[in-house]
Formats: C-alpha cells, structure tokens, sequence
C-alpha cells in the first residue's frame, strides 16, 4: 500500500499551533479514504496520510482553523503519483 503524506503547519495570534485543525478538501480519484470539510487534526508528526492503490490524480485543498472557527487561505496541494509530481498553488 502506497501513501501520499502532507505536512502540515500555520500558525495563529491566538490559537497554539498544536491547536490548529485543517479543513481538507480533496477532489479526485483513486483515494480509498473520504475527508470532508470539518476541520481535522494532524497525527503528532503534523502529518495526513491518505492510502491509496495503483496511482493517483488529485488535487488536496488545505485551510487551517483555529479555535474560534475562523478559517486560514487555502492552499491546493496538486498530487499526480504517475509523474511522482506535488506543486502547491497559494
């Protein structure tokens, strides 16, 4: 089983870092996980995992939020594991 790893960080002037949730968004194929827009907290290394099979054609959408709901820029996360390519659009 293969995985894709995203790294995670931002930081608030009112919420600790450890704190932050993300709200993730992911359009494509080939996941064999679902994540909806709620926000999500990272394992403790401040990374998502998402299993996949064969390859894998996505775009990930990624908004931290703090405490109080409000929510960061967006970040898209572009992921093709056919060409083992990542760019990020802010």
């Amino acid at each position: 089983m293969r995985h894709v790893v995203v790294r995670v960080s931002a930081t608030d002037d009112q919420t600790p870092a450890n704190e932050l949730g993300y709200r993730l968004v992911i359009r494509g194929r080939g996941l064999m996980m679902r994540v909806g827009e709620e926000a999500l907290h990272p394992s403790d290394d401040g990374t998502f995992a998402f299993p996949y099979k064969d390859t894998l054609d996505l775009e990930i959408d990624v908004q931290a939020v703090d405490r109080n709901g409000n929510v960061g820029p967006l970040t898209t996360i572009i992921v093709d594991t056919a060409t083992a390519e990542a760019h990020l659009q802010w």
